[in-house]
């Protein structure tokens, strides 16, 4: 019956709208749907065929655009520091961004300050075991012991106020590294006093005549915190043994004499590192504290001003019924450059070598505007004498300092 003809494609129709559409046919619609009106006509443009330019005439046709290049954009060859860039696609910003650890190795000061940079400036650990330490700022160590190292340095004022009673538990060799790296990574005024005697001598200790065993604590690198955090008063308490009281009463040998007798937090001290000071350094605090350690090997004295005992007294002058004004200091603002005249540079440098005879290395790195004094002869006064005073010094370091 037509009827039925007529119900049939209605009913088919129906069926096919129930159908669940396949992945292919949604795919195509979600392509379709993502594509603007611009693409789609750019795409139109992009896939008409290319005509012969008079039948484009003829038929009034727009002339074929032509096709994009294919070739990979053109990059720059060199960065923004003109360091040629790596093959392949540029690197991500965080890659780019100079990190914590590069800040706190390039801190330079408004006031032109100098800060330690290496934290094998000072030698002592180099055939240290375990291992053999190469850690250096040009060579960061990519050990988790030198990642952990620094990111300590790095924290150092909240790590040390939050450990404070368990720095003195730390192995010795990794606390006479960790000071190495406080004076590159750490704060600016370097370790503090309070947070080094914390490193030596645990805060329930401090009260008595018994302190923890550092007999291998030789090394002692406190470079940027001398003359600022650290004073001479508070170094020469770690180095120098405490007074000890005497009983009249107690009647004991001299061997139990001995064994009772208090020693200071550091008894064996070898190499230090006294670089980086403040200008206003004092070398008579030096001398006076060189008497207390004449076990002393290694020193550095890097970017130590020139030897004086009366620095500000440089353009002193006192007037004299001569006529002819004295110099009230040692040396005057033309006595290096003119006169060429070291005379208490070398009488000072002459007395520390009288102290520390046992001196095998000396860096003096950053003075070489007076290290003519420590060759300097003058009418009958002389400098260091080398045959007798450093007999055994084998390493003396003097670098130029300018970076």
């Amino acid at each position: 019956h037509p009827s039925l003809s007529f119900g049939a494609p209605a009913l088919s129709s129906s069926r096919n709208n129930d159908v669940t559409p396949s992945v292919n046919e949604l795919i195509s619609s979600l392509r379709s749907s993502q594509i603007t009106p611009d693409q789609r006509a750019r795409a139109s443009v992009t896939m008409t065929r290319s005509l012969p330019p008079q039948i484009q005439t003829i038929l009034s046709l727009p002339q074929t655009p032509t096709p994009r290049s294919r070739g990979r954009e053109t990059r720059r060859l060199y960065d923004e520091e003109g360091w040629p860039r790596p093959a392949g696609p540029p690197p991500p910003k965080s890659w780019l961004e100079k990190t914590r650890e590069a800040r706190a190795i390039a801190r330079e000061g408004q006031d032109g300050r100098l800060y330690p940079d290496n934290i094998n400036d000072l030698p002592g650990l180099e055939n240290s075991p375990p291992r053999k330490i190469l850690s250096s700022v040009g060579h960061n160590g990519r050990s988790l012991q030198d990642m952990c190292l620094r990111r300590i340095a790095l924290d150092w004022d909240f790590l040390a106020d939050w450990e404070h009673n368990n720095l003195a538990d730390i192995p010795t060799r990794l606390r006479m590294l960790l000071l190495s790296n406080v004076a590159v990574y750490g704060p600016l005024e370097g370790v503090g006093y309070e947070n080094l005697k914390a490193l030596l001598v645990p805060p329930e200790a401090s009260g008595r005549d018994e302190l923890p065993d550092n007999d291998s604590f030789y090394r002692l690198d406190i470079s940027g915190s001398i003359g600022r955090s650290i004073s001479f008063k508070q170094l020469a308490e770690l180095v120098e043994k405490p007074a000890q009281v005497e009983d009249e009463d107690a009647e004991e040998s001299w061997e139990d004499t001995i064994a009772r007798s208090p020693s200071p937090p550091i008894p064996h001290l070898t190499h230090l590192s006294l670089s980086h000071p403040p200008r206003t350094i004092s070398w008579p605090k030096l001398l006076q504290f060189a008497k207390l350690v004449p076990t002393i090997t290694h020193l550095s004295l890097a970017y130590w001003p020139v030897p004086s005992m009366t620095p500000n007294s440089v353009n002193a002058v006192m007037a004299s019924p001569i006529g002819k004004n004295i110099q009230l200091g040692g040396r005057n603002i033309y006595s290096h450059s003119l006169d060429h005249d070291f005379r208490e540079a070398a009488s000072i440098m002459r007395r520390l070598a009288g102290l520390l005879y046992g001196l095998e290395y000396l860096d003096l790195s950053g003075c070489t505007d007076w290290a003519p004094a420590l060759r300097w002869k003058g009418d009958g006064e002389m400098g260091v004498d080398w045959s007798s005073h450093w007999a055994k010094l084998t390493t003396l370091k003097i670098k130029s300092g300018i970076r």
